[in-house]
């Protein structure tokens, strides 16, 4: 044995934080043996108490809120684990998925250059999945802070990226965040960082998981969503930088 550690389930139940959190906390605990007086390993892990297989604790609730309105906060925080729904751990089904990223506008970006011009670019990528898959625009030279295809007949982004994705392990929708970032390219310079955001496109892979078809990421009914940027340069009155972009992902056989 390489060790061992008590887990107190009655200190976590009566612990009111622990019950009402939306997630149950990951936990690091350290490995002891007999053997040894120091910790002979640690352990991530989280615990789950949930009382859905108990009915009558459901009742034993509901009668007492119905006889006291004002129902008390370890009452509220034993009706929260009720419905607190645990984890999925199950593993990704097995197969190739293509996730596809369209970069079709860019608005109100920071003009670096003292032409109050930037040349813009758009870069993508998923640190968590595989950081060497990172992929970008063409550059638009001399934008006035945009760059809009119904404006511009030439020069619009209507950029599709691919990523190769295989389903490997546990299903971690972390790790599908894909990081967008706004550049302004410079030849004699080291490039400028303009703007970013991460957006999830986990919804598109549970889709395309699900449905075993293309899948997107909506947002009121539109694939084609607008994403606002963060930015640490001075916006002068300006909206925050925004990326008009359309995430899919589409199986191996499409």
């Amino acid at each position: 044995m390489i060790g061992e550690v008590e887990i107190d389930i009655e200190s976590r139940y009566f612990d009111e934080k622990f019950m009402s959190t939306e997630h149950y906390p990951v936990e690091k605990l350290l490995l002891r043996s007999p053997e040894s007086k120091v910790p002979t390993g640690a352990i991530r892990m989280w615990v789950e108490i949930s009382l859905l297989d108990l009915p009558q604790v459901q009742t034993k609730l509901d009668q007492s809120r119905d006889s006291n309105e004002s129902a008390t906060s370890r009452g509220e925080a034993e009706k929260a684990s009720l419905q607190r729904v645990p984890w999925n751990i199950s593993l990704m089904p097995p197969g190739d998925y293509e996730l596809r990223v369209i970069i079709w506008e860019v608005h109100d970006c920071p003009l670096q250059d003292t032409e109050q011009m930037s040349d813009i670019f758009v870069r993508c990528k998923l640190p968590s999945y595989n950081d060497k898959l990172l992929q970008q625009t063409d550059t638009h030279i001399r934008s006035e802070g945009f760059v809009e295809y119904r404006r511009l007949t030439k020069g619009s982004f209507n950029w599709r990226m691919i990523f190769p994705i295989k389903s490997e392990g546990y299903i971690d929708k972390k790790k599908f965040d894909l990081e967008v970032q706004i550049w302004d390219k410079d030849l004699l310079t080291s490039n400028d960082f303009l703007a970013s955001q991460t957006v999830s496109s986990w919804p598109a892979i549970n889709e395309c998981i699900a449905k075993g078809t293309k899948g997107s990421v909506i947002v009121n009914k539109s694939d084609r969503i607008d994403v606002e940027c963060e930015t640490r340069l001075p916006l002068n009155g300006k909206k925050k930088p925004r990326v008009v972009m359309t995430i899919q992902c589409l199986t191996g056989a499409e």
